[in-house]
């Protein structure tokens, strides 16, 4: 019997740090587990002290194993109503609670300092318990006592308060009834073998009595073990529904950042979508609905001038203004990073729908005034595609219309674009070149021209090299046209590099065949390219795999090309210079290069842009040409002046000092063959007198 105790004692004290481990470490802490710890502790200090009374020899060990029982006791009776509490989840009746916890908790405290006057009054030794297993058990009795009505009005008063709360707390669960029937079987067999050993004389005649004095203990040990395992389960439970819980908040945040953008507050592009596909058609019948998509034209500059909260300040006051815009039947959306849509319905006559499609549409109107933010005053510039929505066309085709529409118009430079059938035909060939340029290359669509260029004294200096594609339907297309798409596709390198090749072999074909050439070959190269951060040093090792002399290459680069990422392009320009390779300034004077950036850069020849040249008898055209030559001289540079159509333009060239001439005067751009020709009977190309 006393092992039994000791062992019921040791598993109540493990199971009761088991579950205080368990709340500190785990990913939730609830004080159901550290109330049931303390529980658990006390049942312990109860059961050793039971164990400890029926070992007793003397009445002094009585006394103090009976102080420690009704200590224990006590305090199982302190904490009862809170556990009770909180596993009913009941959060009323709080004075309940601290009332039934301090008169326990008072009662344990003044029963051990008054040494059990309280408990057992008057204690002594009552008789000998002999059990048939041959354990003797010393009993001690005193009289009844206040401690006895106390715990008994505790006892009866927890038995009521758990019932009420389980009443009230009914919703709580099923698994919660399971705890409490549990605890009540359990604390209620913890104290029915010391009370079957008094009222039963345990002789080795009583065959089955003995049972249930040793059955108190073990009913305790199993029903503790399976309260701990339900505790444990309720843990687990609650954990899941908080990870559910957070999971649903997760999603629920995913669900607005999808639909609603989290800065300006208005719907997202899969709002948009969703609306043209069921709201924007609602009740039209015979009005017209518009689609537009807005975007803010170099907001990447207002981020790096002024910061990005300021930018984002602004995004959120274009959006307030897009939804002043709006009315009823209008629907703002955010669906990039500086684009925005705007769908507005309802336009009931052919001159309020065209009125839509203007650039002094008072809506665009709007978005362009002046934004004012933290002392700034920012100006803004918009790019507008708009598109005339159809409920027979499907919305995907007007969104991939307004799109297309606004990558046209960045490339273009246009500011208000209408999706009308003409421009959606050049979209749509577009398209078409941009697919056919990806195999141009593998079947032999592209080609060589080559325009000559002359000095002052008459003889050739050169040519320049011209790319030109011959597509088996469309037929000759521009380079103007091809070379933006190569380098919107990233087929830009691919095009500079084959460039190269083919130049190269002209060059060495040339000089196995023993054909005179005088000058260079200029090759038109992206600032895409130079941006390469190997540009250099590839570009000279397809000259050197060639066996190319670099003396026979000059580099033409666009003014603005240069500017970007500069000390990057001077770095790769200077390499190609010491190698021997000419630098040249294609289109200048369209750019916006200052004396001062032209100076730092590595560059041999400017060559004047055929807009000043057409314009070259005007007063102040011709003034500028005449700067532009002056400049040249000046930094120590060549100059060749591109588009010389004219007799006259040349000789007005000649008297202003123009060292360099390239244009239909001289020659039109010629392929491989006719070139060859033209060096051939040209008196321009002279081989110089040894």
């Amino acid at each position: 019997m006393v092992f039994l105790l000791y062992c019921a004692a040791f598993v109540s004290l493990l199971i009761g740090l088991l579950s205080m481990r368990h709340n500190l470490i785990g990913e939730i802490r609830e004080s159901r587990h550290e109330q049931f710890a303390l529980i658990s502790a006390f049942a312990a200090m109860y059961l050793v002290a039971t164990a400890e009374s029926y070992n007793a020899t003397a009445l002094d060990s009585a006394v103090m194993a009976g102080q420690f029982q009704f200590f224990g006791v006590t305090g199982m009776l302190a904490v009862m109503p809170w556990f009770i509490a909180e596993l009913a989840h009941i959060r009323r009746y709080r004075a309940v609670v601290y009332t039934l916890s301090a008169m326990a908790a008072l009662a344990g405290v003044v029963n051990y300092i008054v040494g059990g006057a309280i408990a057992d009054p008057e204690l002594g030794f009552s008789r000998d318990a002999i059990l048939p297993t041959g354990e003797i058990l010393h009993l001690f009795k005193g009289r009844p006592s206040s401690g006895s009505a106390i715990l008994s009005f505790l006892s009866i008063a927890n038995i009521i308060w758990a019932t009420l709360c389980f009443q009230w707390g009914a919703g709580s669960g099923r698994n919660s009834a399971s705890v409490f029937l549990l605890a009540f079987l359990a604390f209620g067999g913890l104290f029915a073998g010391s009370e079957l050993v008094l009222l039963v004389d345990y002789t080795m005649s009583n065959n089955y009595a003995w049972i249930l004095v040793l059955s108190a203990p073990l009913l305790w040990l199993s029903l503790n073990i399976a309260l701990y395992f339900v505790l444990e389960k309720l843990r687990y439970e609650r954990l899941f529904e908080i990870k559910l819980d957070e999971n649903e908040k997760i999603q629920e945040a995913l669900r607005r950042a999808a639909y609603h953008d989290e800065l300006t507050g208005l719907p997202t592009y899969q709002t948009l979508v969703g609306y043209l596909r069921r709201g924007a058609f609602e009740n039209l019948s015979h009005n017209t609905a518009f689609l537009f998509l807005i975007g803010i034209d170099r907001f990447k500059q207002v981020n790096q001038n002024y910061g990005h909260q300021i930018g984002d300040h602004i995004l959120k006051q274009v959006a307030n203004r897009l939804q002043g815009v709006s009315g009823e039947k209008c629907f703002a959306a955010r669906v990039g990073g500086d684009n925005f849509a705007l769908v507005i319905s309802g336009a009931k006559d052919s001159l309020a729908a065209e009125n839509l499609t203007q650039p002094t549409w008072p809506g665009l109107l709007e978005l362009r005034r002046p934004y004012n933010l933290e002392g700034h005053t920012i100006r803004l510039n918009f790019r507008v595609c708009a598109a005339e929505l159809s409920p027979e066309a499907p919305s995907s085709e007007a969104l991939e219309q307004v799109n297309s529409a606004m990558s046209w118009a960045r490339e273009s430079g246009q500011s208000f674009v209408f999706c009308d059938a003409a421009l959606l035909a050049r979209l749509e060939q577009q398209k078409e070149l941009e697919f056919a340029l990806r195999t141009a290359m593998s079947n032999g669509e592209l080609s060589l021209h080559f325009q000559p260029k002359i000095r002052m004294s008459g003889e050739q200096h050169g040519a320049e090299v011209l790319m030109r594609w011959n597509h088996p339907q469309l037929g000759d297309i521009s380079p103007a046209v091809f070379i933006p798409i190569a380098e919107k596709l990233g087929l830009i390198i691919t095009l500079s590099e084959w460039l190269v090749a083919e130049a190269c072999a002209r060059l060495k074909s040339w000089r196995e065949d023993d054909f005179y050439f005088a000058g260079s070959l200029a090759l038109n190269i992206s600032s895409l390219h130079v941006k390469e951060p190997d540009f250099a040093n590839d570009f000279l090792g397809q000259l050197s795999d060639a066996g190319i002399d670099p003396k026979l290459i000059e580099v033409e680069l666009t003014e603005s090309g240069l500017l970007e990422d500069s000390e990057h392009a001077i770095t790769q320009l200077e390499t190609l210079r010491a190698a021997g390779i000419t630098i040249a300034i294609d289109d200048f004077g369209t750019g916006y290069s200052t004396l001062s950036y032209l100076g730092r850069l590595p560059i041999d020849v400017l060559k004047i842009d055929k807009t000043f040249i057409d314009d070259i008898f005007s007063e102040k055209g011709g003034q500028l040409v005449q700067a532009m030559i002056d400049i040249s001289k000046a930094l120590k540079m060549s100059v060749v002046a591109e588009g010389v159509e004219e007799q006259a333009q040349f000789d007005a060239l000649m008297e202003m000092g123009c060292t360099g001439f390239q244009g239909y005067l001289i020659a039109r751009p010629m392929s491989d063959e006719d070139f060859s020709k033209w060096m051939r009977h040209t008196p321009f190309n002279r081989k110089p007198a040894n």
